[in-house]
Order: C-alpha cells, then sequence, then structure tokens
C-alpha cells in the first residue's frame, strides 16, 4: 500500500515537472536561438575571445525568455585589455566590483543611459568576471534586454 502511494505521489511529481517544462515552451533548440549575436546590435565581441555556446546555454535556461545571451572566454591575464577595450567601444566606465579572491577585477557595462555606443546596443549588460565554470579563463557575459521588453517591464 505504501509502496503504491509513494509511487503514485511520483508519478504526479515527475508529470508535473514534464508540465511544467513544457508550459515554458522552451528546449534546446530554443535556447540555441536565444544565444546573442553581438554584431546585430553593432557590438563586436572582444578581438580572439571565443563563444562558449555551452555556458551560453546553461545561462539562457533560468533567464526570462526575451533575453539574448552569448559569453565569450578569453585568458585570464586579458582581463585588463577586456576591460579597457569595452570602456572605449562603449565610451563609459564600467561599474567595478573585486578583485576577487585571486585578484581580477570584475566589471560590468549597464548601456541604460548616455554614452557612445551604438543605439541599437540599448538594453545590453556586459559582465567580465573570472569564470567560476573555466579554470583560468575570464568570461565575458553579454545580456541584451530587446527595447519592447524593457518597456512592457517598466523600464
Amino acid at each position: 500500500m505504501h509502496q503504491r502511494r509513494a509511487l503514485l505521489i511520483g508519478l504526479v511529481v515527475v508529470l508535473s515537472c514534464g508540465v511544467a517544462g513544457s508550459a515554458r515552451g522552451e528546449n534546446t533548440s530554443d535556447w540555441l536561438k536565444r544565444i546573442l549575436d553581438p554584431t546585430t546590435i553593432g557590438v563586436q565581441p572582444f578581438p580572439g575571445s571565443t563563444l562558449n555556446r555551452k555556458i551560453s546555454v546553461d545561462t539562457i535556461r533560468y533567464e526570462d525568455p526575451s533575453k539574448r545571451i552569448a559569453v565569450y572566454m578569453v585568458p585570464i591575464a586579458e582581463t585588463p585589455r577586456v576591460i579597457a577595450y569595452f570602456a572605449k567601444l562603449f565610451g563609459m566606465e564600467p561599474k567595478r566590483g573585486g578583485p576577487d579572491a585571486q585578484g581580477v577585477e570584475r566589471a560590468t557595462f549597464e548601456l541604460t543611459g548616455a554614452g557612445g555606443y551604438p543605439p541599437q546596443a540599448k538594453g545590453l549588460q556586459v559582465t567580465i568576471l573570472r569564470s567560476p565554470w573555466v579554470d583560468g579563463m575570464t568570461q565575458i557575459q553579454m545580456t541584451f534586454t530587446p527595447p519592447a521588453s524593457r518597456e512592457h517591464a517598466g523600464g
């Protein structure tokens, strides 16, 4: 009797999770489509950086479906050059945090107000930090919220 009840409860939980996942209506191919190509909003990635599709998709899975995300990687030694590159590209200084325990600075560029960045890039956030997933690498996370989504959210 107890086994049957436990089995039924387990089945209900599994089915509920499946329904919740499908209600959101996203799967791997949807997540891949949400990887941001920053050139579409007038932003060139840091020269020599590499798109990490796996980390991009893993990040996308947990974000609002209106956001488009790309995660690029460079060797940790490039961090100061990456920050300087985006400061020049956007015509603004980042919000700085850190350094972390290993001495690597964290920087965030939020393209929401005035700046020298391309107008179509408004709504982009670029966060530069030591990658928590790949040893010896800096992670450049670009998160873009399209204008229609920002207006809908009151921003």
